[in-house]
């Protein structure tokens, strides 16, 4: 259902699919945009989007948001959180990651995760800026970006941050019983040694990163060029990313220090849209959340929650001064 106050606009969807020329892949991808054309139910993966299905947008010019899911997921894994945002006015690009999605994980903890989700992303981004339907209408001065997981860790390397894959030796030493760590995580990270990793610099003011994955890579040296005021999340009751080796290292060495709220009683997949009743059954470890807490009514305030971020950081107020650290329940 769409919300429950009157919004700007109503949502408009695309799904397109994206070439990438080094590999020759085609990459589906999802598109939300402010339109004013009805609202109707689209299937999409055992989901239902409520969205105006390639719909011409309303005229404007509006913030886009890059938006990377996290590892074994799909770009319509935050369909709720996109439909939110689209109804007040942005623009949300996510695509499915080529080796690191529902269907194949073939590319895990190996070049085609670390290194291709940026440069999928990338792309994501020039084939928007260069589609007249998409381009006419992005403010390119307002560029934002939402990534959970793996996702947070690729918008962070897409923003300018330089993962070092040579902490992965030291991590798995100390933390070997990493849900993250494959049994042959040294086999695949090795690869990466034999390939050069490209350096982005995308003027991302404004950023959400839910659960992050692979903070252990980062310090201040090597996340410095990230410009962008930064809101971290992290589950109170995650039991697949430890906060002290995946999370906090970001909060601790970002330049701008980011606005940190832990969500109480929430378990690693409460960012995940919330599931309907079959998707429950049939995928309970990650539709099925904690006794007592409630995932609809988490992402009611979770949505409103980034838009207010969005709109306040992406609206020209001062980025220079450091928000204090929030402890907040939600």
């Amino acid at each position: 259902m769409t919300d429950s106050v009157e919004t700007p606009y109503l949502a408009g969807f695309s799904r397109v699919t994206v070439g990438d020329p080094a590999t020759g892949e085609r990459i589906t991808a999802g598109i939300w945009y402010p339109t004013k054309a009805r609202e109707a139910r689209v299937s999409e993966q055992s989901r239902t989007f409520l969205v105006a299905r390639d719909a011409m947008p309303a005229p404007g010019s509006y913030p886009l948001i890059l938006l990377s899911h996290g590892s074994g997921a799909w770009y319509g894994a935050h369909h709720d959180s996109a439909e939110f945002l689209a109804r007040h006015g942005f623009v949300i690009a996510s695509l499915t990651h080529p080796g690191d999605n529902f269907q194949d994980l073939g590319g895990y903890l190996g070049a085609q995760q670390l290194l291709g989700r940026p440069h999928h992303m990338k792309l994501l981004e020039e084939y928007l800026l260069g589609t007249h339907k998409y381009g006419s209408i992005i403010d390119t001065q307002r560029l934002a970006a939402m990534g959970f997981a793996e996702g947070a860790y690729t918008v962070t390397v897409l923003m300018g941050g330089r993962p070092d894959f040579e902490r992965f030796a030291e991590h798995a030493h100390w933390n070997p019983d990493d849900p993250v760590l494959l049994p042959h995580w040294e086999l695949t990270v090795n690869t990466l040694r034999e390939q050069d990793m490209p350096e982005y610099a995308l003027p991302v003011v404004s950023a959400v990163l839910m659960a992050p994955a692979f903070g252990f890579l980062f310090d201040r040296d090597r996340l410095h060029r990230v410009p962008a005021q930064v809101r971290l999340y992290r589950a109170e009751m995650d039991n697949i990313l430890r906060a002290d080796t995946h999370v906090e290292p970001y909060m601790r060495a970002l330049p701008l220090v980011p606005e940190y709220r832990i969500v109480k009683g929430a378990g690693h997949y409460a960012f995940l849209a919330p599931c309907p009743e079959a998707l429950i059954e049939e995928d309970p470890d990650i539709c099925r959340d904690r006794p007592g807490f409630d995932r609809i009514a988490f992402h009611h305030r979770l949505n409103q929650q980034m838009l207010d971020y969005f709109n306040r950081t992406l609206g020209g107020q001062d980025a220079e001064t450091p928000y204090g650290l929030e402890r907040a329940a939600d």
